[in-house]
């Protein structure tokens, strides 16, 4: 249980440096 909770929450983690990184993109290519 515990190993499952620290992998949803590496994932979340993952996911949100994922949507960081593609903003920040997107921002460069915008400016």
């Amino acid at each position: 249980m515990n190993l499952w909770f620290s992998f949803i929450t590496a994932n979340k983690l993952f996911t949100n440096q994922q949507y960081n990184n593609t903003r920040r993109c997107i921002l460069l290519i915008t400016v």
